[in-house]
């Protein structure tokens, strides 16, 4: 009985090593795929000078819904989100997002500045909610700890963020600004504990991960925030997933429902008396 029960946990954990490792190929080809298409999207758009931030028609917004900006990770353009926005897009949301931020290879704070400017310009979107992969995450978790004051961000629906850092991130070596940038979310690195360690903010997040995350590595659960978890494997493949659009939707409206309650109490409260 004692050997059958050890060859069972070895098969298990030999079928989980596999599982493991087809994901990740599966994972990496999805990526490659991804990013040849948002280069055609890219070409395509300056071929016909679309420019514009705002990626669905207002006839097909519901107006009870929050305008969503949608923020990439790192080494990706807005257009690799395309399968999550297209997947918000049919369920009544407006999306708006930041061609400037490029594949976002600048630093945390830089990226940050850059989306407190495009709020500040559209304040008539305001207060937004954020929908991220990866690296947007920390961008949209710095945003939210500079808008204490919920004026222009009620929250962020966050998919395989870094929040604790990023595993894969310890093979990386070389002095090049892509190079750089990885190193930085390597877990345990000044800049990584800072973030993770600033939590004021995070009541107003909702983290959601994969079971198994080839460059996250642990799940990035956000300390006093919600955090979820899909039956899915992969850090990018999970983006096309219906099942985790319709997650988002929910989370998006119960961050929304929340703050819109918060509003009223706040609004009809009487005065403490002096």
């Amino acid at each position: 009985m004692g050997r059958q029960r050890k060859w069972l946990q070895w098969y298990r954990l030999a079928w989980w090593v596999s599982l493991r490792g087809w994901a990740s190929i599966v994972d990496s080809l999805y990526w490659a795929l991804w990013q040849v298409r948002a280069s055609g999207l890219r070409l395509r758009r300056a071929l016909w000078g679309r420019r514009a931030t705002l990626l669905t028609a207002p006839a097909k917004v519901d107006p009870n819904k929050p305008v969503i900006v949608a923020l990439a990770g790192l080494a990706t353009s807005w257009e690799f989100l395309t399968p999550l926005i297209d997947g918000l897009t049919r369920r009544g949301f407006q999306v708006a997002v930041l061609p400037q931020l490029g594949h976002n290879l600048s630093s945390v704070p830089e990226l940050a500045e850059y989306v407190k400017r495009f709020l500040r310009t559209h304040d008539d979107l305001s207060p937004v909610m954020f929908v991220t992969h990866s690296k947007g995450g920390l961008i949209a978790k710095r945003v939210l700890l500079d808008d204490p004051d919920w004026r222009y961000a009620v929250g962020a629906v966050v998919l395989a963020a870094p929040f604790a850092g990023a595993t894969s991130a310890r093979h990386i070596r070389g002095l090049t600004k892509f190079g750089k940038e990885i190193i930085t979310l390597r877990p345990g690195t000044p800049s990584q504990l800072e973030l993770e360690h600033m939590d004021a903010q995070d009541s107003r997040i909702s983290s959601i991960s994969p079971l198994y995350d080839e460059v996250v590595g642990i799940r990035g659960r956000v300390r006093g925030g919600s955090n979820r978890a899909v039956s899915a494997l992969g850090h990018n493949r999970f983006l096309s997933d219906e099942r985790l659009h319709a997650l988002v939707e929910r989370e998006v409206n119960r961050l929304w429902s929340e703050w819109q309650v918060r509003q009223r109490a706040s609004t009809t409260t009487p005065p403490t008396p002096a």
